[in-house]
Parts: C-alpha cells; structure tokens; sequence
C-alpha cells in the first residue's frame, strides 16, 4: 500500500495512475470523499483528513509501505511560511508517529537554496524535516 497526497493535483494524480497501472494498492488521501470519488471508482482506498490534524494522518499512513508528500500551500493564511512550516511539522509528526519508511517529498527548484525563494523556502523547510 502506497499513500498519496495531493492526488486530485498535477503530480500527484500521475503517481496514483503510475501506482494502480502497476497493480499496486494506493490510499489517496483527501479532504473531501466527494474529490477522491474518481480514485475510488478505479480502486483507490480514500482516507479522509486535513494537514492539520496529525491523528488522522498518523492513520492514513500506518501500514502502508511508502507516502508520496507534499504539503499544499495555505493561500489565505496570515503569516504563510510559519503556516507552512507548522503544517510540515505536522506531518512529519505523522511521518514518525506511522512508522513508515519510506517519503518521496515535493520539492522544488530552488529548494536547496537556504534563502530569496520566496515561498520555496517552506519546501526546503520541509525536506530537512523529514
């Protein structure tokens, strides 16, 4: 079993596909059953839960063999990096929490600049994290 975040979006969606192309089982995990519908009519488990709540993360990630992360920007939060860093720290919370072993985490160009990337330093942020 593979987790995937982000599954509704531009990447995310061809790691599902590539995944279920190779018979291999995938938990999509969504905020509403409503958009990961389309996953599940093609074989997809759906777990519900919200960036922000570590329990429910911790759940959609135990058991499975490997998460595909990446940590959807919070567009109308005040303070948007400590947002985001708080979110990645919640997640990598679950990381730890599920026992899984195995993280592919979203990056960018640029993530491995330290600063003057503006929002991209939340995806260096993250990488360190986990």
């Amino acid at each position: 079993m593979f987790v995937v975040v982000g599954a509704t979006g531009n990447t995310g969606s061809v790691v599902v596909e590539t995944l279920l192309s190779r018979k291999q089982s995938v938990r999509i995990l969504g905020r509403s059953a409503d958009k990961g519908a389309a996953w599940k009519a093609k074989g997809a488990e759906i777990a519900l839960a919200s960036m922000d709540d570590v329990s429910a993360l911790t759940k959609a990630f135990e058991g499975a063999k490997g998460v595909y992360l990446l940590v959807p920007p919070n567009y109308g939060a005040a303070a948007w990096l400590v947002d985001q860093r708080a979110r990645m720290d919640r997640a990598a919370e679950a990381v730890k929490k599920s026992g899984i072993s195995h993280v592919v985490f979203l990056s960018s160009i640029g993530g491995h600049i330290a600063e003057g990337t503006g929002p991209i330093r939340a995806a260096r942020y993250g990488a360190h994290m986990l």
